[in-house]
């Protein structure tokens, strides 16, 4: 927004300038009071405005508009700032602002300084002179340039009337503030005082006269004034030397026309004349020479300068000539500095603080000789008589400042009682806490007992200290001044407790953590241990747990006389109580594992020692009885080995003893198909006879299940006519056996002749159902004779006898190959494979191109040679029928 306004200036839009800045201070800015006058005739400052004032952080100019009642001040900022009605404008003689208004935004001009405007009460009022006065003196002192308005010509009167108003107003208060200054750095204590009402910034606004500007402002109608004289006017502004004196040394003489609605004047734009006086005004340039800092500074300076008005006597207005006489005030001065000197020292300077009876016998005692000396002097002088009536009221007023220091004072010494009480009760604190820690509950019951009766005690204590002083307690207790500060005493004395408490707790707390620390460790202990500390019995175990649990509780609680009750205690209590489960279950299910571990390891180790020595006993083949019986022995006894182990008859133990029987029923299942085996190796020479003759009757098989059955028959005569032969009885269910395997190993590779016997058959009933075919198309063809079917059955029989012979000779080949096989002459053998494959191929595509040429030379040639002389016989007819 600032830089928009700093562009507009720039480029002297001024109507679109003047409609922004109506609208933004219109929305965001408004004149608020800085200063009002309270009905005691006291200046007071408004908080909210000088908290507003506080936030300027830039330094900050002033331009103040003064004057008389109803002379324009207000109309004249409003001019300046654009704005109808930024400060009220009344019509009255009277006036409408009161004590000082501001607006609530600083202006910035082309120098881009931060300017307030202050719009001040009128002066020259017989009912608030002085209060004008006041609000006069303020205004010029602290700002940078003052407007002065007006409705007539300026003359020289008028110039020398604000002249001494102004030279009134700064001698007036040079001298009250030097005396009081003077008075303050006599008292070097009173340090608080000196630094309010001593500031240098204060000095420095009082010799800065020399630069303030002031601009008297001339509002008249403008057809009044010649418009050559008026331009003459605006073309010569800060060129009129006449008025170059006193205090006016650069005062500036403008004129703000009414322009009424005379057409003659229509090539004069008011909106320029006002630019250029609002320019003037606001051009103000002493950054050299800045004395408002800041927000904060401006409101620091005017709470001193109200402050000393306030508390000084701010004199009637004289003459000029009178007020340089100034030896009279100078006389009334050293009189009060005198006595305020006098009351001081018999009041403030004792050792302990006098109560207010004893005060105020001593001021009636000053105040009576100050009259019995006035009444001889009174009449000497005229003044003298005005001075004494103000000699005795700044007197009062001392001494009720006086009074209010001795208030302090005793305020302070009771206070410092109070502190004494503190220190001691802190000592007790202090030798409570050199025990710690102590049970909270306990702690407790010492705190209440500390603090019980304490106000009783606290006035005990004090009755005992004064009398050592040959003071009455009941003076000091009846003083409106003196506040034991109950409140604090045991605000601090509550705070310390608080203290002591939250020690008390961080020291119970170390206490929890160190026994929580030692617990966690035996726990951590534990769960690291090896496998031999689970290697016992569950009760033996269980019992083990409960002694380190006992152990890890007492570690924890070892303090519990003082830990206990509190909230960390209880919180890591009912957390290792958790835990405490939590370990219990993960040492059971760690004692588990390790019963499975060392169960199944032991299990395995048993099943295959079992295997060996039953392995050592046995010769292949044997009976089932045999090899049943001593799987029996050694598993009772393999059992009875794992009764000896810590954990018997828990759930890994059982598990283990289940995987060690289905290991030895393995093992059983193994040992009876290798016996199997060895009866089937015994017996090879009847089951190779029988083979071969299973071997013939495969070429007439067409059912595998159908063969097998016939295999199995054909080997078990064979065997029983040989197992004569053989010095170990074979019983039925071994040769059954023996032939279920020979059937799957020996016999299991004529499978696939069964296959082909059947596929065989599927093709003899293709050919047969192809030749069917074709004969029948043969007959149906009108144009072939019987000869021609004849010849054509006999050449399909022909070619179905060729595959048959052909096919015969196949399985000549494959018998000879299947005999190879059962010789197992290895680079042969596979030789042989590989020519019985190409002998299938090769008969399979001879069948193939055979088929092959009988549908195209009796099918399809036929059918192409019909399509080919149709077309012609039937053009023959059409022409032979047209002709």
């Amino acid at each position: 927004m600032l830089f928009l306004y700093k562009i507009l200036y720039k480029y002297k839009y001024y109507f679109i300038l003047y409609i922004f800045t109506y609208f933004i201070y219109n929305v965001n800015c408004k004149a608020i009071q800085l200063i009002s006058i309270k009905d005691d005739g006291k200046l007071e400052l408004i908080n909210e405005t000088t908290e507003m004032i506080k936030n300027i952080k830039s330094p900050i100019s002033i331009i103040s508009s003064v004057g008389q009642l109803s002379s324009g001040k207000s109309f004249l900022l409003n001019q300046l700032l654009g704005i109808k009605d930024a400060f009220d404008v009344c019509n009255s003689l009277m006036g409408c602002t009161k004590g000082i208004w501001i607006w609530s935004d600083t202006l910035i001009n082309k120098n881009n300084k931060h300017i307030l405007i202050f719009d001040t009460e009128g002066i020259f009022s017989s009912n608030s002179f002085n209060y004008g006065i006041k609000i006069f003196f303020i205004s010029i002192l602290l700002s940078d340039k003052i407007l002065i308005n007006s409705y007539r010509n300026i003359d020289n009167i008028i110039i020398n009337t604000y002249d001494i108003l102004i030279r009134q107003s700064l001698l007036i208060f040079t001298f009250m503030i030097g005396n009081i200054i003077e008075t303050i750095e006599k008292d070097n204590n009173n340090t608080f005082i000196k630094y309010n009402i001593y500031n240098k910034n204060l000095l420095e606004l009082l010799t800065n006269f020399k630069n303030k500007r002031f601009n008297f402002i001339i509002h008249n109608v403008l057809s009044n004034i010649n418009l050559e004289e008026y331009k003459y006017w605006i073309n010569n502004l800060n060129k009129n030397n006449e008025l170059n004196k006193g205090f006016f040394k650069d005062l500036d003489l403008l004129i703000l026309p009414i322009i009424d609605n005379n057409l003659e004047y229509k090539d004069i734009n008011k909106m320029d004349l006002i630019k250029d006086i609002r320019e003037n005004i606001l051009d103000i340039d002493n950054e050299d020479n800045i004395l408002i800092k800041s927000g904060f500074d401006l409101v620091n300076i005017l709470e001193i300068i109200i402050e000393i008005i306030n508390l000084s006597i701010f004199p009637e207005m004289l003459s000029f000539e009178k007020l340089l006489n100034i030896d009279i005030i100078r006389f009334k001065n050293n009189l009060i500095n005198n006595y305020n000197y006098q009351l001081r020292n018999k009041i403030l300077e004792l050792n302990i603080p006098i109560l207010e009876k004893e005060s105020n016998k001593i001021y009636n005692n000053l105040k009576n000789f100050i009259c019995f000396i006035w009444s001889n002097i009174i009449g000497y002088n005229n003044e003298y008589n005005n001075i004494y009536e103000d000699l005795i009221i700044n007197l009062e007023n001392i001494y009720n400042k006086i009074m209010q220091e001795n208030c302090k004072k005793i305020m302070l010494y009771c206070s410092k009682l109070t502190d004494s009480y503190i220190s001691i009760m802190l000592d007790k604190i202090n030798k409570i806490e050199e025990n710690i820690p102590y049970n909270e509950d306990d702690l407790l019951n010492i705190i209440l007992e500390l603090r019980n009766n304490i106000q009783d005690n606290f006035m005990n204590w004090i009755i005992i200290y004064h009398k050592s002083e040959n003071l009455e307690i009941s003076e000091y207790e009846n003083s409106k001044c003196c506040n034991y500060s109950m409140d604090n005493l045991l605000n601090i004395i509550n705070n310390r407790i608080i203290d002591l408490k939250n020690k008390n707790k961080l020291k119970i707390e170390d206490f929890v953590i160190l026994g929580w620390n030692k617990s966690q460790e035996v726990i951590k202990e534990i769960l690291n241990s090896d496998n031999k500390f689970y290697m016992v019995d569950r009760i033996k175990f269980e019992d083990n747990i409960n002694e380190i649990f006992d152990h890890i509780w007492g570690l924890f609680s070892q303090y519990s006389n003082i830990t206990i009750g509190n909230k960390l205690y209880d919180k890591y209590n009912i957390q290792l109580n958790s835990n405490m489960n939590l370990i219990f279950e993960k040492l059971r299910l760690r004692w588990l594992q390790v019963c499975k571990d060392i169960s199944f390891s032991t299990a395995r180790g048993l099943s295959i020692k079992l295997n060996m020595n039953i392995r050592s006993k046995l010769v292949f083949p044997c009976t089932d009885e045999m090899i049943f019986s001593i799987i029996k022995e050694y598993q009772d006894k393999i059992i009875e080995e794992m009764k000896n182990l810590y954990c018997v008859d828990e759930i890994p133990w059982n598990d283990a003893i289940e995987d060690l029987l289905n290991t030895i029923n393995d093992d059983k299942e193994q040992l009876l198909k290798e016996n199997i085996e060895a009866f089937k190796n015994l017996l090879y020479r009847p089951l190779q006879y029988a083979l071969k003759n299973v071997s013939n009757l495969v070429n007439f098989s067409y059912n595998w299940d159908n063969f097998a059955k016939e295999a199995s028959l054909t080997a078990y005569k064979i065997l029983n006519e040989s197992v004569n032969e053989y010095p170990i009885y074979i019983n039925e269910s071994i040769k059954e056996k023996v032939i279920e395997i020979w059937l799957r190993d020996d016999v299991g590779y004529l499978y696939h002749i069964t296959l082909w016997n059947k596929l065989e058959i599927i093709i003899k009933f293709i050919f047969f159902l192809i030749g069917i075919i074709i004969s029948l198309i043969i007959i149906f063809n009108n144009d072939k004779s019987h000869i021609f079917i004849i010849f054509n059955l006999i050449i399909l029989s022909l070619i179905f006898f060729i595959c048959f012979h052909i096919n015969i000779l196949y399985k000549l080949f494959s018998r000879y190959f299947e005999y190879l096989v059962l010789l197992n002459y290895g680079i042969i053998l596979e030789y042989l494979f590989i020519t019985n494959l190409y002998l299938k191929i090769i008969f399979i595509i001879i069948l193939f191109l055979i088929i092959t040429y009988i549908i195209w030379k009796y099918f399809i040639c036929n059918l192409l040679q019909n399509k080919v002389e149709r077309p012609y016989e039937n053009n023959i007819v059409v022409k032979t029928f047209n002709f």
